[in-house]
């Protein structure tokens, strides 16, 4: 019997893992437009401002529209990173690999259709085509355990999509390249909630050698409320996501729950990995694949 069926919405853009803060709800590989984790990264290090930001932060739009609104410049900014995208990567294949780790006091995050658990430990491989207008023509997802099973497989191709855990088929329409991860739809969400911007700017990353543009929001609860992810009451959420300035798309986000006796964990935390490359054998395989 299946336990709980959660369907992972798949945007167009990247393998969305939305969650929302008042309440733990899993996800599953929807069968409509395609979009949400590779290797454990390494936390980038954070410190003072770039002296040097990159020349797309020195759009005047981005730095002298909203001084009052952060909410507004965060758009704007993520709206820029959208244009770097698309000149990278339309009319080829783009791959994300991205890696997605819970820590929840429950054993996965649902029970699918198929019989199988989303795992609280995932990897995820998603790849689009994007034609010389910037459209996503074609998608698949494949979401794997640690150990390289397959969990679920979605697809859009030729006008329909598809989804093994679902065995669904519906119409599928060409969408627009967006690589926040889903981010922006989630902050809009969140900031209807409560939540505010706590931070927002552009950070130095050593390691990379390069600029990243950092968003942090805060919530807070007066009243602690209790959810099936954790025994114990949460009585504030920091979202702390960090994008590739130039490459336009999402380096890392990770959501961090604070409790009513003053300990915290790190509810969920993705990091992607993106290139300009073709689909692997695997990925040929399913995109092949007659449902």
């Amino acid at each position: 019997m299946v336990k709980k069926i959660v369907l992972l919405a798949l945007f167009a853009g990247a393998l969305v893992a939305s969650f929302a803060l008042a309440k733990h709800r899993g996800k599953a590989l929807a069968n409509t437009a395609i979009n949400t984790p590779p290797t454990r990264a390494a936390q980038p290090a954070v410190t003072e401002k770039s002296e040097k930001p990159s020349a797309l932060l020195e759009n005047t739009a981005t730095q002298n529209a909203y001084p009052q609104n952060p909410q507004r410049r965060i758009e704007q900014m993520l709206a820029l990173m959208d244009e770097n995208a698309l000149k990278a990567f339309k009319g080829g294949w783009l791959h994300i690999h991205e890696t997605i780790d819970f820590d929840i006091d429950v054993a996965n995050n649902g029970v699918l259709p198929n019989g199988k658990a989303i795992p609280l430990h995932q990897i995820n491989d998603i790849w689009y085509q994007i034609n010389e207008d910037g459209k996503i023509v074609t998608t698949l997802t494949i979401m794997h355990t640690q150990d390289g099973d397959v969990v679920q497989v979605g697809r859009c191709k030729d006008g329909v999509s598809w989804n093994s855990a679902t065995q669904t088929q519906e119409p599928c329409f060409p969408d627009t390249l967006h690589l926040d991860g889903g981010f922006q739809h989630e902050m809009k969400w969140q900031i209807s909630k409560g939540a505010v911007v706590q931070q927002e700017g552009v950070i130095t990353r050593p390691a990379a050698k390069s600029d990243a543009y950092q968003v942090v929001l805060t919530q807070h609860w007066s009243t602690p409320f209790y959810g099936d992810a954790y025994k114990k009451g949460i009585t504030k959420a920091v979202e702390q996501a960090l994008f590739d300035i130039q490459g336009g798309h999402l380096i890392e986000w990770q959501t961090t729950f604070h409790f009513e006796d003053g300990s915290e964990r790190v509810y969920r935390r993705i990091t992607w990995q993106v290139t300009a490359e073709s689909p692997s054998s695997e990925a040929q395989e399913f995109l092949q694949a007659t449902p």
